[in-house]
């Protein structure tokens, strides 16, 4: 029985990694966030007088804009709250029972419950804009602000946002009149050229907040914040450095024209630079960057994954992608592990075609060693590994959407299969990837009036060339044979031991930060991500007795001190 189990899995994986997965749900929705820890969704959009929402009716006779919490399991809604003025939702990040959002306000005023926030420009001036980070705590059924903060300028946006406990990290960028380029509350930050990438952190007081410190760069043009992720009192920002930059983020010395990623620590009421990792392209006779991110960053243990795009060869630490061909705008995805004194590259692949063709990612997730991917292409065909994605209509100008699989080995990855999904005389694009149990879920747009998801076929309720939203789903096989599989432990040996103990990690796991529970569960010692195959665990000191170790591939082990 157990080798019949054991074929049955392998052959699972060998259809995995042969065939792409068919479309198997698919229906419009509302424009929707990433899902939260229990697959619900927030919905955001613009509306003047009225907007009906499920049973829920909002009326605003001026501008106005809603959130409101989409569940997953009924498509239905479960509340929805409304703000005043000409502003639009960008990022939303959701946080122990606590929605999060920033965006952007032309308008003289905007305003949250009842909060008030003023344009620092005066009566909202032509083609300016201020930005905002609002906190809305879910009630269950009913939610309200708590609090909403403004970040003054001549022109500001924010791209990103990242919660960790009672830290709000924003991330976005600002220009105008100099020498200031905006204001965070009582902080000024110095512009540090004609556009300022900046980050920011909110301490959240539960009903009130206020900002902690903000951080730019010094140099002449960088473009904003690609990217933003958080781990503890790790800040990880990806930005686009477009041309030489005195400093970026405190880093010492001038930054040459790259994809940056820098590595900051949240200090409380600062920031220390730890480390700058640069991605480079040039094409033939520039001496500008050429490769970009606009994708969310994802964490996973010590593991940092970014995708974007590139023109020329590129240069990711020891790996070298290969220059598009002619005119074709390609994808990348790398990953990078943080060491502590630095961020290396591990691994970079590509997607590709020929002279016409353009892929760009907009959304990554990350599940075991499984790393998805989804956006957009058009023009000549792409290939991904040994699949080839060509868009349902011939014109170069309309394009279609893409969700591809890799499978990281550690050392690399593949492509495992990719998918994609198009009409006829319309574009569809990719705005979010995540996984939840079997299911791969996408959300995205189109301004077409149907649109196949082969074997299915979405009916937008939108009439062209309007934008309308849909949520889609694949069934991954490599995941339905992840969860059947029985997961391999780690070995720990020798055991029992005194004074160290070495953990092997299975084939293919991925590295996590570790803990030793004594036998009360108290947590005795940490550890950080095995960096290896083999860790050496220091246990000296330690009382002799039973322990348990946790973490990745560690499966709860237990472990015995003489």
């Amino acid at each position: 029985m157990k080798k019949i189990l054991l074929l049955a899995l392998f052959l699972a994986t060998i259809s995995a990694r042969a065939q792409a997965p068919a479309w198997a749900a698919v229906q419009a929705t509302p424009a929707l966030s990433a899902p939260d820890a229990a697959g619900n969704r927030y919905a955001t959009g613009s509306f003047t007088g009225s907007v009906t929402l499920g049973s829920f009716t909002l009326t605003n006779p001026g501008p106005a804009f809603y959130v409101a919490k989409w569940l997953a399991a009924s498509g239905t809604y479960a509340w929805a709250v409304q703000a005043g003025g000409y502003a639009g939702v960008a990022n939303v990040a959701v946080s122990a029972g606590n929605v999060f959002i920033s965006g952007d306000f032309t308008s003289p005023t905007a305003t949250f419950g009842p909060i008030t926030l003023t344009n620092s420009n005066a009566a909202g001036t032509a083609n300016t804009s201020n930005a905002f980070v609002a906190k809305i705590v879910d009630a269950g059924t009913s939610a309200s602000f708590a609090w909403a903060l403004s970040i003054g300028g001549y022109v500001v946006e924010t791209r990103a946002l990242a919660v960790s406990g009672a830290n709000v990290y924003v991330g976005g960028g600002c220009n105008g009149p100099l020498p200031n380029a905006a204001t965070f509350g009582s902080i000024v930050l110095t512009a540090g050229g004609s556009y300022t990438p900046f980050v920011a952190k909110i301490v959240d007081a539960g009903t009130s907040a206020q900002f902690g410190w903000a951080r730019g760069t010094a140099g002449s043009s960088v473009d904003a914040i690609g990217g933003l992720a958080v781990a503890g009192t790790a800040l990880y920002v990806a930005l686009n450095v477009y041309y030489p930059a005195a400093s970026v983020f405190g880093s010492p010395g001038p930054v040459a024209p790259c994809l940056a990623v820098v590595r900051l620590t949240d200090t409380g009421s600062g920031t220390t630079f730890d480390w700058l990792t640069a991605a480079r392209s040039q094409l033939p006779g520039s001496t500008n960057t050429n490769v970009y991110t606009y994708v969310p960053l994802v964490i996973s243990g010590s593991h940092l994954y970014l995708a974007g795009t590139y023109t020329g060869q590129a240069t990711l630490g020891s790996t070298t992608l290969p220059a598009p061909a002619g005119n074709a705008v390609a994808l990348f995805v790398a990953r990078l592990t943080d060491t502590g004194p630095a961020g290396t590259f591990d691994w970079a692949t590509r997607a590709s075609g020929s002279t016409t063709s353009f892929v760009r990612p907009a959304t990554m997730a990350v599940q075991g060693n499984g790393v998805y991917v989804a956006g957009y292409f058009q023009g000549a065909p792409v290939a991904f590994g040994s699949t080839t994605l060509a868009t349902n209509d011939p014109n170069p100008n309309k394009a279609d959407l893409f969700v591809a699989r890799l499978t990281d080995t550690g050392s690399a990855a593949t492509f495992a299969w990719a998918k994609s999904a198009g009409g006829i005389g319309s574009s569809e694009q990719a705005s979010d990837v995540a996984v939840r149990g079997g299911r791969v879920e996408v959300t995205g747009f189109t301004n077409g009036a149907t649109v196949p998801f082969a074997p299915l076929t979405l009916t937008n309720p939108v009439a062209p060339p309007n934008v309308g939203y849909f949520l889609a789903a694949l069934l991954d096989p490599a995941l339905a044979a992840a969860a059947a599989a029985p997961a391999p432990l780690a070995e720990l040996f020798p055991n029992p031991t005194h004074g160290a103990a070495t953990l092997r990690l299975p084939a293919g796991a991925i590295g996590q930060p570790l803990t030793l529970l004594d036998a009360l569960g108290r947590a005795v010692r940490r550890y950080p991500a095995p960096a290896a195959p083999e860790t050496t665990l220091d246990l000296r000191s330690l009382p002799a007795g039973l322990y348990a170790l946790r973490g990745a591939g560690a499966g709860g082990q237990r472990l015995v001190v003489e």
